[in-house]
């Protein structure tokens, strides 16, 4: 039930697609990176506030999420970025949620969220 078409909420995904070199102005490969993300993907999944006992009974109890998302057919990884609106510009800097936590059940993916601070 709780994966229901009418409870899913729009959000915007953005996955990480490679990890590209830090250059200095000479032009030389200063030993970090930085990552580079795909374009911003449209997602419909369902999402609610973290707590009570859904919470406690897919993550434990000592868990603390700000959002729980549950999808039947859209896979997350740890990386994944997610937004509630659409993103124009730098990612990593601006995102909503990030992936904290990935629970796989037999029927759902479950995914505990964390918000940017």
């Amino acid at each position: 039930m709780r994966t229901l078409e009418v409870n899913k909420s729009k959000l915007w995904l953005v996955n990480p697609v490679a990890h590209v070199p830090l250059l200095d102005s000479e032009g030389f490969d200063t030993g970090e990176t930085t990552v580079s993300y795909s374009e911003p993907l449209e997602i419909m999944i369902n999402i609610y506030p973290s707590g009570g006992a859904v919470q406690e009974q897919i993550f434990g109890k000592d868990s603390s999420f700000d959002m729980i998302a549950l999808s039947n057919e859209i896979v997350l990884t740890k990386d994944s970025l997610l937004f509630l609106s659409l993103p124009v510009s730098n990612f990593a800097k601006t995102y909503d949620y990030d992936v904290a936590s990935i629970k796989k059940s037999i029927n759902t993916y479950n995914y505990g969220l964390k918000a940017r601070t």
